[in-house]
């Protein structure tokens, strides 16, 4: 099979049309990341299932042809055959301790640009952090001094090059026993929107060049301590590498950190990780997830939030979050742009999944004028309120939106008078739940069979009886 390739101009995603590098395609598969769970359907493609990370809806070409029993196990016997590859590959490359002294040997001949110091004291980090967290920097295809074996995640060509595709600055991934067991870069031109490429060996002409991943399979999860420790039996998590680099010594405590904020992917890692500082500190830690802000808004990033906190939860430790109000992305800074800790709140999991609901305040828009006609309605909202006076296109607009999402998102339209929901569900081409509880005698099993295609119209005041 070939590589996935991301969406971009001129390659967009057959599911939800992006073009923006969220989803990838390769051959006749596409992993949708607007799609993970099967919503979006479409014509010519059948949706298979998720990905096993869950952040991506797995879809094939489908010309009506159903696959015979002996080409499913083909299929099955290959991707074995695949995975058995795979396997082997983590688990021959090189363990923690080889990492770690590669790692330390290629930034020993690594230097550290002016552009580079300038963007990491722009991020916070002084003199001091910056040469205990080990950053150096990097150019496109950048030559090396002394060759390095290219078991090593990044080398190529024999030993003497970096495969970096831009210029920025190395940024080392440390585990828990302060081992460098991989690395990303920051480039400071992302490429296709990625702004922290892993270091890797793999590349289109060599495909079985080392990679970032672990014996265990698993990607890296780095682990920072602060330089002066001033709270113990906590242990924060945070997306990304550098952030949480930054943030330990902001908050004085450890910090995880992951790529996409992908905890649920390293299992191994976290639960070791946390035993170890259990035993270290005398106390057991709890976890105090630090969300990006605007993240509240994005349900894929609420779902990998979801996933992490099921982990932690059946590993027996309690999850909390820190809050300052960071409902947007525009508005409000992640932990490690804060100039100050002062307002930051340890709350409960289930306060902040009831903040999701304040959040849609943040997306409200009033205008101006004489028609409703188009709105810029966020791609994460979930509830949609549309109040204007009689006349000015209120039913249109819905008519028109409805349509341009049909296929796409399921919808429950609440009207407050039940003599227009047959109109409206006339106009929109949707059912009203009269029409189902008429046809089927029992409004729930009906929804359930009927639902699912566009959605349904109804009153505010008979909500009860579909809940």
């Amino acid at each position: 099979m070939s590589k996935f390739t991301s969406t971009k101009k001129g390659l967009i995603c057959p599911i939800c049309d992006d073009n923006t590098g969220k989803c990838r395609i390769v051959d006749s598969i596409t992993l949708c990341m607007n799609s993970p769970d099967g919503a979006i359907e479409i014509s010519g493609y059948k949706y298979l299932h998720a990905s096993k990370d869950g952040l991506w809806g797995v879809y094939a070409e489908d010309n009506g042809q159903t696959h015979s029993n002996d080409a499913k196990r083909v299929y099955k016997a290959q991707k074995v055959a695949r995975d058995l590859i795979t396997t082997h590959k983590h688990e021959t490359s090189l363990n923690v301790i080889e990492r770690d002294r590669e790692y330390r040997k290629l930034i020993d001949q690594l230097p550290l640009t002016d552009r580079a110091l300038s963007d990491l004291i722009r991020r916070g980090l002084n003199a001091e952090q910056i040469e205990r967290m080990l950053f150096a920097s990097v150019g496109q295809w950048h030559p090396l001094r002394h060759a390095m074996t290219t078991q090593l995640a990044g080398v190529i060509d024999k030993g003497n090059k970096l495969n970096v595709m831009a210029d920025g600055y190395l940024v080392p991934i440390p585990n828990i026993d302060n081992l460098i067991i991989g690395a990303q870069y920051r480039v400071f031109e992302p490429i296709d929107g990625n702004k922290y490429p892993w270091l890797t060996s793999r590349t289109k002409n060599n495909p079985d060049g080392a990679t970032p991943h672990l014996p265990n399979g698993e990607l890296p999860m780095g682990v920072y301590r602060p330089k002066n420790l001033i709270k113990k039996g906590v242990v924060g998590i945070a997306e990304g590498y550098l952030k949480p680099s930054i943030a330990t010594d902001k908050l004085g405590h450890i910090f995880f950190g992951m790529s996409s904020g992908n905890f649920a992917g390293c299992p191994e890692q976290f639960e070791q990780a946390l035993k170890l500082i259990e035993v270290e500190q005398g106390i057991k830690p709890y976890l105090l997830l630090y969300i990006d802000a605007g993240a509240i808004q994005n349900h894929h990033v609420m779902d990998t939030y979801s996933r992490t906190y099921k982990l932690a939860v059946n590993l027996g430790y309690e999850v909390k979050v820190a809050w300052y109000g960071q409902f947007s992305k525009t508005k409000h800074q992640d932990i490690d742009e804060l100039a100050t800790i002062d307002d930051i709140q340890e709350i409960p999991w289930y306060q902040f999944l009831g903040l999701q609901h304040k959040a849609l305040k943040d997306e409200s828009v009033t205008i101006s004028q004489r028609y409703l006609t188009d709105l810029d309605i966020p791609e994460s909202a979930k509830l949609i309120c549309l109040r204007s006076p009689k006349g000015t296109n209120k039913t249109g607009y819905i008519a028109r939106y409805v349509d341009g999402q049909r296929g796409y998102k399921r919808f429950l339209v609440i009207c407050h008078r039940s003599q227009l929901t047959q109109q409206l569900g006339h106009r929109l081409g949707l059912r009203t739940h009269y029409e189902l509880e008429n046809a089927t005698g029992d409004i729930k099993a009906a929804i359930a069979s009927e639902i699912s295609l566009f959605g349904m119209v109804t009153t505010w005041d008979s909500l009860h009886k579909i809940n």
